[in-house]
């Protein structure tokens, strides 16, 4: 039973890289397509790591970054001084007090941002950089937008001359549970947690009479977490209680 599971998984994959298909043009076309789909992967990776690079503030003042924390701040001093930004400053805490402070639109940075900082223009322009990030034009192999749109019509090409009628009826076809059973479980899922996220909406809402804006969402969720939960636990804080090798031995 084992050789049988192998051998049909084998034959099935063959048949979706298209070796049933015997019009030559059509298989010279699928395989360009796969090639094509290799580089378009490596592009869309390659714009969001472009924009992560891209100034999000550079912070003259303490008050813009009041609100996170010093090891925060004393990176940020760091990132201008490696850019030229400061002189004679000296270093170590001198530099995080005195600034200024680099901020790039990395992922993390951004999102540290949208949860603890109290400035609505700085959460604000995070909030859009990772919005931005990698959709907008003037990439070498245009915007991530453009290039998830090429992604889709080559693999529905791809199913489309293999035989299936969309793309999805092709992964769905070497899948355990069939398209309506998931359509199914989405849309209960979606069904419950919209009902959670309205009940979770009133509540941010009421820590504040201030419109509640989307860049406001992860900061008074950090708010109520502090309130009813306490202060938020650091990474760096449980990282000593879970040594790598520790871990590894566990699994």
């Amino acid at each position: 039973e084992p050789r049988k599971r192998i051998v049909k998984r084998f034959l099935r994959d063959g048949f979706l890289m298209g070796v049933a298909v015997e019009d030559v043009d059509t298989l010279k076309s699928l395989e360009a397509g796969n090639k094509r789909l290799a580089l378009l992967s490596s592009a869309f990776t390659r714009n969001l790591a472009d924009d992560e690079d891209v100034v999000l503030r550079v912070a003259t003042k303490k008050d813009e970054l009041k609100g996170l924390p010093e090891k925060f701040l004393t990176y940020s001093a760091g990132m201008a001084e490696d850019a030229g930004m400061t002189e004679d400053a000296g270093e170590g805490e001198g530099v995080a007090e005195e600034g200024p402070w680099l901020l790039f639109a990395e992922k993390s940075v951004c999102e540290y941002v949208l949860e603890r900082a109290e400035n609505e223009d700085l959460r604000r322009d995070a909030f859009m950089a990772l919005r931005r990030q990698g959709i907008h034009d003037g990439h070498e192999d245009g915007g991530n937008a453009e290039i998830i749109t090429e992604m889709l019509n080559i693999r529905q090409a791809w199913a489309t001359a293999i035989g299936y009628g969309s793309y999805a009826d092709m992964v769905f076809g070497s899948r355990m549970a069939p398209q309506e059973e998931v359509a199914t479980f989405l849309a209960w899922m979606r069904a419950s947690a919209e009902v959670a996220a309205r009940s979770e909406l009133e509540e941010l809402k009421k820590l504040d009479s201030a419109e509640l804006k989307p860049w406001d969402l992860e900061y008074r969720r950090a708010q109520y977490r502090e309130q009813h939960l306490g202060p938020a636990v650091e990474a760096a804080q449980v990282r000593q209680y879970l040594p790598l090798m520790g871990v590894l031995q566990g699994l």
